[in-house]
């Protein structure tokens, strides 16, 4: 597919090509777009998709791009969606770890999907079987809870944390 390609290129690029490239309006207006593609054979894109958020958001983001990318990637990790292969879910949810450990994530931007991207990736947790993708989805969580270390969690992550 040549959109893999181009997205793979503008990934590799983000830190050289960041005054020269619109991220915010190239992901509003065509990454959204794609992702919502309801068409199988797009689980490359949406994969590639993922991987090219997490590039872009720690070079150049605004806070609504960002606040996109969250919806973005709870969107990816959701089973229910036929289109997120377990390969797309696994790599939202190691690509996530690049856009929550960035200095500029915005925890209250992302708490309305806290829930959701934590209960989804422990949900992934228990489905993959390889330990390393195992550690590597945990780690990702740790980020998260590490993000959110001097606000008040609410309880029912916590819970659902313990349950898992």
């Amino acid at each position: 597919m040549s959109k893999d390609a181009i997205y793979s290129a503008l990934g590799m690029s983000a830190a050289i090509l960041r005054e020269q490239i619109d991220f915010d309006s190239l992901f509003q207006n065509v990454l959204i777009a794609e992702v919502q593609k309801p068409i199988k054979h797009y689980a490359v894109l949406r994969r590639r998709i993922a991987i090219l958020a997490g590039q872009w958001v720690i070079v150049k983001a605004s806070v609504e791009t960002r606040r996109l990318v969250y919806q973005m990637f709870d969107h990816l990790l959701n089973p229910e969606d036929t289109c997120n292969e377990l390969i797309v879910r696994i790599t939202a949810g190691k690509h996530f770890k690049h856009v929550a450990s960035d200095f500029e994530f915005d925890a209250d931007g992302f708490s309305p999907y806290a829930e959701s991207v934590i209960s989804r990736l422990m949900l992934l947790i228990e489905t993959v079987e390889q330990t390393s993708t195992k550690m590597s989805l945990l780690d990702t969580i740790s980020v998260l809870i590490e993000r959110f270390d001097h606000r008040v969690i609410d309880m029912r992550i916590i819970l659902m944390i313990q349950q898992h």
